[in-house]
């Protein structure tokens, strides 16, 4: 029996399409969405920038966390918070700890010339481990930025390290020596260092050149314990006194390059390193350079809403332009200095805002009564038992007073304070010992001396 095939029926519409008939408009429905999806995948996350201030201290995480620094919290009883500055112009952001969510409340910005940047402020929840900042933009992938934090366990050294901190802000500077002692030799590195970098801020309020050798130490130590940013403000204290005290310009320079590659971890830092820098370039003579630094510390100082740091800089800053001849633009940061909404209610920061108008009104010629009411009140803050005892501030303070007094004719109140300022010690500041012979020069031309 043979079989025959059937003939094939040829093709007519409605009849089912070709394969490629069909496919093609699927794919060019597809290809489009998968593109895109892909273009997604492959995207960069977007630019995210994080600042975290508000740390005790800024610490070497172990080798196995994945994030550069650790944030140490305060121990202290009562909220803990953070100040974030978050630069994601792209993106949308959000703030967690361990995954959970935390709402961000937005500060006022400190006023001061220039453009104004206000930190996010965000409580830390008990128990926290990681900061998370998450932008979100175009990509499937968004940038993460991560910060541990961590309280240390209260401990017997703990609390003797705290208690020689309020002994040296009481101006008990024997005691807090003598607590500090044996802590200075703790099986703790993170308290060793603690305890040597306060015993290098006791020998200091006696004599800055004796510091050098402690605060030396101190930043080894800090390096030892991870400390990064203790150790940058170690440095810049260390800085301050080569300039200031020992004036060794070369030496200020050399320790701002070693300090240099650790001031991305420690934001604070960063904004104080470009004062010191700024004081630096000014004894070497570059005033314009020294400015310039002074704005750059200015502007960090507002981001990180450091209030008595911004009146510092603006102290110096009024300064040199009084040198430099620039009077419109010191009558304005004068102004500014003169609210004492700007100035925090400290002893320290009183006295030195104090010190610093009366010796612009000095340089400018400006001087009248309250300029020597402002000395005086600063001489009386820097006396142990002032608030604020800082030995060599006061010599410069009396030498300030005579200089005054010799302006408006008191000549024999002049050699008083001349007196006062001797009676504390020789001048260590050689600017400062400057300033007092030419005040005593000023005295033994009146008396027709040579």
């Amino acid at each position: 029996m043979s079989t025959r095939s059937r003939p094939l029926k040829p093709w007519r519409r409605g009849a089912r399409r070709p394969l490629w008939k069909r496919v093609v408009p699927l794919l060019v429905v597809l290809i489009p969405t998968v593109g895109d999806w892909v273009l997604r995948a492959l995207a960069p996350p977007p630019a995210l920038t994080v600042e975290v201030d508000g740390c005790d201290m800024v610490r070497a995480p172990p080798h196995d966390a994945p994030a550069r620094t650790a944030c140490k919290l305060s121990a202290e009883p009562g909220p803990r918070r953070l100040h974030l500055w978050i630069h994601a112009p792209a993106a949308s952001v959000g703030v967690s700890f361990d995954g959970r969510p935390v709402e961000g409340k937005r500060l006022l910005a400190l006023p001061g010339p220039g453009d104004e940047v206000a930190p996010v402020e965000i409580e830390v929840p008990d128990n926290a481990r990681t900061l998370e900042v998450t932008a979100r933009g175009e990509s499937s992938k968004p940038a993460v930025f991560r910060l541990p934090v961590f309280t240390e366990a209260p401990s017997q050294e703990r609390t003797q390290l705290a208690r020689a901190r309020v002994l040296r802000a009481k101006d008990r500077l024997e005691e807090a020596e003598r607590t500090l002692q044996p802590l200075t030799a703790s099986a703790d590195p993170s308290i060793r260092a603690g305890a040597q970098r306060l015993y290098a801020r006791v020998v200091r309020s006696r004599s800055p050149k004796e510091a050098v050798g402690q605060l030396d130490t101190a930043m080894r130590l800090d390096d030892d314990a991870g400390n990064l940013s203790d150790e940058v403000a170690d440095g810049l204290l260390l800085a301050l006194t080569l300039i200031d005290d020992v004036h060794d310009l070369e030496a200020a320079g050399k320790l701002f390059d070693r300090i240099a590659p650790l001031l991305g971890d420690a934001p604070r830092e960063r904004a104080y390193a470009s004062y010191y820098q700024s004081l630096l370039a000014s004894a070497r003579g570059d005033l314009a350079g020294a400015l310039e630094l002074l704005d750059l510390s200015a502007e960090r100082a507002r981001h990180l809403d450091l209030a008595w740091h911004l009146s510092v800089v603006y102290q110096q800053k009024l300064l040199l332009l009084a040198i430099l001849g620039r009077a419109a633009e010191a009558s304005d940061v004068r102004g500014w200095l003169s609210d004492s909404r700007m100035i925090p209610e400290w002893a320290c920061a009183q006295a030195e805002r104090d010190e610093n108008l009366a010796w612009y009104a000095l340089l400018t010629g400006t001087a009248d009564e309250a300029t020597g009411v402002a000395l005086e009140e600063a001489a009386k803050l820097y006396e142990k038992g002032g608030g604020c005892n800082q030995e060599h501030e006061l010599r410069n303070a009396y030498t300030n007073l005579a200089r005054w007094e010799i302006d408006v004719g008191g000549y024999d109140d002049a050699e008083r304070h001349l007196r006062a300022a001797d009676a504390h010690g020789p001048e260590t500041r050689p600017l400062n010992a400057v300033d007092r012979d030419l005040v005593y020069g000023k005295l033994r031309l009146r008396d027709g001396e040579p």
